[in-house]
Parts: C-alpha cells; sequence; structure tokens
C-alpha cells in the first residue's frame, strides 16, 4: 500500500484570469487546471467555486491566491463546487486549516482515489462525497477533523461510497455531531480490506469498522492511545491484530464478534480491557495479557470457546478482573505460577482453594448494549 507522502504534493498552482460579480469575483488561467475563486472582496476569502476545466488527477493546495495584487485566503471548497465532474479520477485537498461543501464531490462516477490533507483542521460537510461509487482509496491525514451537517441534511460525507476498499487514517481527534455516527465508512463495509492508522492518530473511533465483514488487515503505524468501543466489532474475516505498545485503553466491545480471529497480541503499555472486549473470538486459543494492565472489564473474553489458556504476567493481587471476564473453563495462569478456573484461584498443585484471592469484582454486570451502544 502506498503511504501518503506529504512532501510530494505540491506539483501545481492553479493561476488566475479574473471576472467580476458584485462583491464576488471568480477568476481563471487557462492553464493545465482552471479553478474558479469566488473572491470576498469584504473578508478576502476565497474558496474555490468550481472549475471550468480540470484534469483527471488533480491538486487543491494553495492557502491562499492574489487578486489586483491583494492575497486572500482560499478557505475550502463550497458547496456542489465539483458535483457530477465525470473527469475526476484522483485529486489531492491541502489546506492548513479548510473545509469541503456540501456535496461538494457528490456523484462524481470516475473519481476513485481521495486524499485529504487537513494540517491543523479540516471540515468535512454532509454528502461532501455522496455516490463516488468507483471510489477505491481514501486517506485523512489532520490534526482535527470535523463533520458538518446542516438541518436539513446530517447525513455523513461519504454516503453511497460502496466501492471503497483501502482507508488509511492520521487523524488526531475526530469531532462529529452528538447525533451522528463514527462510522465513516459504513456505505463501505462489504468492501473495505485494508485499514491503516499511521501518524499521530490518537484513537481510533468508536464503530469505525464495526461491521466491516470483508477487513482481513488492520496496521497500526500510529501513536494510538485508544481503541474505541465496537471499533471492530463483527469483523468476520479479520485473523489477527497487533496492538501497539501505545495503546492504554480497549474500550468495550472493541472485537467482539470477530470470530477468525486467531492471535491477538497485547501491547506491553495497556492498562485497561473493557467490558465485553474480545466477546465472541470463538478461535482464540491461547493470550498473553502484560503486567500494564490492571484491569479486565466484565465478559471481556465471554463466550471465547476455544480460549484454553489466559497468561497474566502479574500476580493475582496486582489486577483487577470482572466477574465472568473468562469463560468457566479456561485455565488463567499469574506469573507466580497460581492459577485460576472458573473465578476460583487454585493453589500450585492442586484444586484447594487459596488466598490471596484475586480483586474479583462481582457487582451487577454491565448491560450488554451491543445492538444499541450509545456514545460515552
Amino acid at each position: 500500500m502506498k503511504n501518503i507522502n506529504h512532501n510530494t504534493i505540491m506539483k501545481k498552482i492553479c493561476a488566475l484570469l479574473l471576472i467580476a460579480i458584485s462583491l464576488h469575483v471568480y477568476a481563471e488561467e487557462d492553464r493545465d487546471d482552471v479553478l474558479l475563486y469566488e473572491f470576498d472582496l469584504t473578508t478576502h476569502e476565497a474558496p474555490i467555486a468550481g472549475a471550468k476545466y480540470l484534469n483527471s488527477n488533480t491538486s487543491f493546495w494553495d492557502d491562499s491566491v492574489l487578486y489586483k495584487g491583494e492575497g486572500y485566503a482560499v478557505t475550502g471548497i463550497k458547496d456542489r463546487a465539483f458535483q457530477n465532474n465525470s473527469t475526476l479520477n484522483s485529486f489531492w485537498f491541502v489546506m492548513n486549516k479548510g473545509y469541503i461543501g456540501e456535496r461538494a464531490f457528490a456523484g462524481c462516477s470516475n473519481l476513485k482515489k481521495i486524499l485529504l490533507v487537513g494540517g491543523e483542521e479540516l471540515t468535512i460537510h454532509a454528502n461532501a462525497f455522496d455516490g463516488c461509487c468507483n471510489t477505491t482509496y481514501i486517506a485523512i491525514a489532520a490534526d482535527r477533523l470535523i463533520l458538518k451537517c446542516s438541518s436539513y441534511s446530517w447525513y455523513l460525507p461519504f454516503t453511497r461510497c460502496s466501492g471503497i476498499d483501502t482507508v488509511e487514517w492520521d487523524v488526531k481527534q475526530f469531532d462529529v455531531p452528538y447525533f451522528m455516527d463514527e462510522s465513516l465508512f459504513d456505505a463501505s463495509k462489504d468492501h473495505i480490506i485494508y485499514v491503516r492508522f499511521y501518524g499521530d492518530a490518537g484513537k481510533i473511533p468508536r464503530n469505525f469498522c464495526k461491521n466491516f465483514s470483508v477487513l482481513k488487515q488492520v496496521v497500526i503505524d500510529a501513536d494510538i492511545k485508544k481503541i474505541g468501543a465496537s471499533s471492530f466489532q463483527n469483523c468476520i474475516n479479520l485473523t489477527s491484530m497487533v496492538i501497539p505498545n501505545s495503546v492504554l485503553e480497549i474500550e468495550k466491545y472493541a472485537f467482539d464478534g470477530c470470530s477468525a480471529i486467531e492471535t491477538i497480541t497485547i501491547g506491553n503499555g495497556v492498562r485497561t480491557i473493557g467490558d465485553y472486549a474480545f466477546q465472541n473470538c470463538r478461535r482464540i486459543k491461547s493470550i498473553i495479557i502484560p503486567s500494564s494492565v490492571t484491569k479486565i472489564g466484565y465478559g471481556s473474553f465471554d463466550n471465547c470457546t476455544s480460549l484454553e489458556t489466559v497468561r497474566i504476567q502479574s500476580t493475582a493481587t496486582m489486577i483487577d478482573i470482572a466477574y465472568s471476564a473468562f469463560p468457566s473453563t479456561t485455565k488463567v495462569i499469574f506469573s507466580d505460577g497460581t492459577t485460576m478456573i472458573g473465578g476460583v484461584i487454585q493453589k500450585k498443585t492442586g484444586n484447594t482453594p487459596a488466598k490471596p484471592k484475586p480483586k474479583l469484582d462481582k457487582q451487577t454486570p454491565p448491560a450488554n448494549t451491543k445492538k444499541g451502544l450509545t456514545k460515552d
């Protein structure tokens, strides 16, 4: 898979020819890409309003343009600017702080590759890429990614983008309205086979890869601190997972229902494994839990029917294990040789209960809410 190289995208400058309309001015010049800017003489902003001509491979990267000797900030791409454009095959969008308006690229049926680099902040409005049915590759990099919607349109930006098979993600902070899902690529859940998290991505969003039925490979090259709730739930073709040392928390249902997973490597930085995090991972036979883990939630490995052995690299008194965290038949082995089966600590040479017992949390188990997971 090709990585985003932020140093190779500065290739073209879209120059200008002037046409005045009221306080807004459109500019173009007869070169490779002829973009139309809307110059606001009051705010000195100049969003991209469309194009007279575009190459099949196009970059939008200017932070500013000149009009009559004065600089104007290029703030983004206006609503419907390139709607139903059949020329675009791939494009870069590079702005330190920019936006992509509603339906800006909707219906671009030949658009195959989308690379969005937002720098400090990138805002994408509802239905921005709706119906780009032949798009196969998307990469997004930004310190902060914001999804916006209007009172009449609250759909995700990639609605009906049903052909995506590869996603690369480098987003530190992901902001969505409270009533919207973070499953940004849900329309391609039956096509995405490869997802990579890289750069400064800080968290894998909740529901991000939920129900990706053909997802086979997940690569985490980023300084990820948290794997969000249900982020890989029901990824039934995912066979292995390496959780890096940077991860501190695996939230509830993160890998629930990943029925094909056979091997999971948990990094040495993980502190908390949430409720039902690995529930229904039926092919796992053994797993090692590092000494960094201080809490294992209720039902974390529930219904892992093949799980024979769990090796915890700390003693029973150093970790908080919720009641029913493991199947009743699974043998849990602590670093001092003490074992536990069915929640009962056993002596090293027999089955007589011995003390000390682990800090088993027998409080009322949390509701199994995986069918209606709400935002924390």
